[in-house]
């Protein structure tokens, strides 16, 4: 074992993440010497410790909420969100493997991203945009609904999807109204909101979803919304948002090591509880 890879996730409330083990388990298997550590930072010192851990020798970095949009600012990576850092020759080169490892979670639910005619998005942080981005870049054509608590980032999210985007307020009225507009399953509602991670299961929303019959997508894991417990008891096509961390560390793992530890290695090590 050569090199030792020094590698961590940036965020802030991360205590509960799974990356720390999901990436130490995948260097095992590969072969690679790595440590990889959690820096919980708030928003005013992630500047400087950019600098200090590139100086360091850092090799590269997971980042998560809430600091995905501003560490895209402070590298200057030309995207509205970023989610890895990797070395380049003199600066941090900057990627979001978001949108790809959401595209690729939802496939195993056995229907891409391209087969559904509405996608409805509750959130519009950097996961959200990202998404946008990926649906742009790969020419998905369903029609996209937008829940966001302000409008004040609506010109940018519409940017990042290039073409129409219904905005709506994120509260049950406005959700409910929105759903029954959808009169088919081949829909899609992502939940791409932090807010369970702070507390708030979205239960309020529940009232919006009795006639849905579509597939649900939970972005966050370990403190899944009430929405995805209601699509698991209806027997609603629908998934955590394991399959999307897993997917999106492996390609991480391909800037970072040329190569990434197989999913069904990682999904079995962390449900194994080992």
């Amino acid at each position: 074992m050569g090199n030792i890879y020094r590698l961590g996730l940036l965020g802030h409330g991360i205590s509960f993440s799974l990356s720390p083990k999901i990436h130490s388990h995948s260097a095992e298997i590969l072969g690679l010497g790595c440590e990889y550590k959690l820096y919980d930072l708030e928003s005013g010192a992630v500047a400087e410790f950019l600098k200090t851990f590139w100086q360091q020798g850092g090799h590269g970095l997971n980042v998560t909420t809430p600091h995905k949009e501003l560490v895209a600012n402070e590298v200057q990576s030309g995207l509205s969100s970023v989610n890895t850092l990797y070395r380049g020759d003199d600066s941090w080169n900057s990627a979001s493997t978001d949108g790809e490892g959401f595209a690729r979670a939802v496939a195993q639910m056995g229907c891409g991203l391209e087969n559904y005619d509405d996608l409805v998005i509750l959130g519009s942080g950097g996961a959200s945009m990202a998404i946008l981005a990926y649906l742009r870049a790969k020419g998905v054509t369903g029609k996209v609904h937008l829940f966001r608590r302000s409008p004040k980032k609506d010109e940018i999210l519409q940017q990042e999807l290039a073409r129409e985007l219904r905005f709506f307020d994120f509260d049950c009225a406005s959700l409910e109204s929105c759903l029954n507009d959808i009169t088919h399953d081949r829909c899609l509602i992502i939940q791409a909101s932090s807010a369970p991670i702070k507390g708030d299961d979205l239960s309020h929303l529940l009232p919006a979803l009795k006639s849905f019959r579509g597939h649900l997508a939970d972005l966050v894991y370990g403190k899944p919304s009430a929405l995805l417990k209601y699509a698991q008891d209806q027997g609603l096509a629908c998934q955590d948002g394991l399959p999307m961390l897993i997917e999106q560390a492996r390609l991480a793992q391909e800037l970072w090591w040329g190569e990434s530890a197989g999913f069904e290695a990682i999904y079995n090590h962390l449900i194994s509880g080992s």
